[in-house]
């Protein structure tokens, strides 16, 4: 998917939203997301908008588009919410989604088992996020509030690991100078 046909998605998303006028069935639907230059609202129950969803969450090295279960997003949306209420309103920043075998393998500390890794029909369940103004530590404590799959907390890099694999939970540290 080209960037202009990302950008067409996300105004097709909020055009259907402002002209529906009334909330959506699923209230999670609905999820400002961010990654490089492409930034915009997703509305995951639509075509259109799941099509800017899996673009944003495109394997960055080779350009791969997969598939991403909307839970995922959903969860995100979720964790928005929740970061609205107490008054934050920030982005989600997308740092990783799909990653090929090739990009796993490049890629330092990355599980050979991941979640981020397709599945034969292209269907992967993890996505790495930053939230800007929000230490990772507190999006990772909001995302296994949820207890709809892993969380792994990583304060070296301050990015947060969101699956929707079994639950669990890891955290890896940041170094300490010597």
């Amino acid at each position: 998917m080209k960037r202009r046909l990302f950008i067409v998605g996300c105004m097709a998303a909020a055009i259907g939203r402002v002209a529906e006028g009334a909330p959506a069935s699923n209230p999670y639907a609905y999820v400002y997301l961010s990654r490089d230059k492409d930034a915009g609202w997703v509305n995951l129950d639509t075509a259109a908008g799941y099509r800017a969803f899996q673009w944003l969450l495109r394997d960055i090295t080779t350009g791969s588009v997969g598939n991403p279960p909307k839970e995922l997003g959903y969860i995100l949306s979720w964790m928005q919410a929740n970061f609205r209420i107490w008054g934050h309103d920030v982005p989600i920043v997308i740092t990783s989604g799909l990653r090929l075998h090739s990009t796993n393998n490049a890629t330092e500390g990355a599980a050979r088992d991941s979640l981020h890794l397709p599945d034969r029909f292209g269907v992967f369940r993890a996505v790495d996020i930053k939230t800007p103004g929000i230490p990772g530590e507190y999006s990772g404590r909001l995302a296994s509030m949820a207890k709809l799959g892993g969380v792994g907390f990583y304060g070296d890099t301050g990015h947060t690991h969101i699956d929707n694999g079994r639950i669990r939970y890891w955290r890896k540290l940041p170094r300490i100078a010597q």
